[in-house]
């Protein structure tokens, strides 16, 4: 005797609901299957995988979103609340696309723990993660080599304010290649500043770009950890 297939009835509802005006092969493009496993499901003769729950959940909100996003940790065993971060990944992934074409795509910098000082240095706990910042992937080339860095103080006015977020680029430490450029550096007892590597009498030194602070000497125990290839700061109110 066949075994019945243990189908939750709702799906079949649900995927009409999400499908809504489309037709079934447009919808089945979506979600990059056959037209046929759309009929499927709206029959109630199969159900989605885990990662056709995940992308219906990207396409649909309110109620219907929720439906998929709990079908998805069910199937998969994982928390909603991962499904939900996924999910939600792949809906800026669909925007970025509608907006700037297939070819656009996001990637996930991690934001370190602590802060760099802009200023006096500061301990930073550059292996601790406190979240992770989504960004176009052409603004970070080199994704899995850049953290992303709380910075604390004025010295980098105006240019970068107290509480900026700077992505530094971990493999980028050729001091030569860095002249002029706005760095991070670390020191074994100062901890982590983000300064402009400058040279001056052929000794490179730290300096900020806000008057009325002395620069650093690199020879006086800091060592390059990565160039600054662009930050994010709030807009004033």
């Amino acid at each position: 005797m066949a075994r019945t297939k243990n189908i939750d009835p709702r799906i079949k509802d649900q995927v009409v609901l999400a499908r809504g005006k489309r037709t079934g092969a447009e919808f089945a493009r979506l979600l990059g299957v056959s037209s046929a496993a759309v009929s499927n499901w709206e029959h109630g003769e199969n159900e989605p995988s885990t990662e056709i729950l995940i992308k219906l959940a990207a396409l649909c909100t309110g109620e219907i979103h929720a439906f998929f996003v709990n079908k998805a940790a069910e199937k998969s065993g994982l928390s909603g609340s991962i499904m939900l971060s996924d999910a939600a990944k792949r809906t800026m992934r669909e925007a970025s696309a509608k907006v700037f074409g297939k070819r656009r795509s996001f990637v996930s910098i991690k934001l370190s723990s602590g802060f760099a000082g802009a200023g006096p240095a500061y301990e930073h706990g550059d292996d601790l993660v406190e979240g992770e910042i989504m960004v176009p992937a052409d603004l970070c080339p080199n994704a899995a080599n850049t953290r992303c860095v709380r910075i604390r103080g004025t010295s980098m006015e105006p240019a970068m304010a107290d509480g900026t977020i700077a992505a530094v680029d971990l493999s980028a430490r050729e001091i030569a290649r860095l002249k002029g450029r706005v760095v991070a550096a670390r020191h074994a007892v100062e901890g982590i500043v983000v300064k402009r590597l400058v040279l001056v009498a052929k000794e490179w030194r730290l300096a900020s770009d806000a008057p009325g602070h002395d620069p650093l000497r690199l020879q006086d125990g800091w060592q390059i950890i990565g160039k600054v290839v662009w930050w994010i700061q709030r807009a004033e109110s």
